[in-house]
């Protein structure tokens, strides 16, 4: 079919649980070179964009915007909340985020064997 039930409830402050349930699902089912993933609203030209990835070495690749040093969110009610018993540094690690983002499928299964080992967790 054309849609997944990842059993993730709906919601933005859920969108680090359904990315884990969304890359796992991917390492099992998807057999490709890279795993594209385009927000519902974007108007998305795929010609530049395959371009790209057929320049792209298809092991070890992350491919979009990339934020560098995203504040951790410290205020109670705020989306992401976390206080510093649950993260204790100032800023997240580099991460792609944003609309459009690319990853060579070896790294979408390192997602998934580290999520399956419980080595990866949500941050809400």
């Amino acid at each position: 079919g054309d849609v997944i039930d990842l059993g993730v409830a709906e919601g933005y402050t859920m969108n680090s649980a359904k990315g884990l349930r969304f890359h796992e699902w991917c390492a099992k089912h998807v057999l490709a070179e890279f795993l594209v993933k385009v927000d519902d609203d974007v108007y998305l030209r795929p010609a530049p964009l395959v371009e790209i990835l057929r320049r792209s070495p298809p092991s070890g690749f992350a491919w979009g915007y990339w934020d560098f040093m995203s504040p951790v969110p410290r205020e109670e009610g705020k989306p992401f909340y976390n206080p510093e018993e649950s993260y204790p540094f100032a800023a997240f690690p580099p991460y792609p985020r944003g609309l459009v983002r690319a990853l060579s499928m070896d790294v979408v299964r390192h997602i998934a064997r580290l999520a399956a080992r419980g080595a990866l967790r949500s941050i809400s």
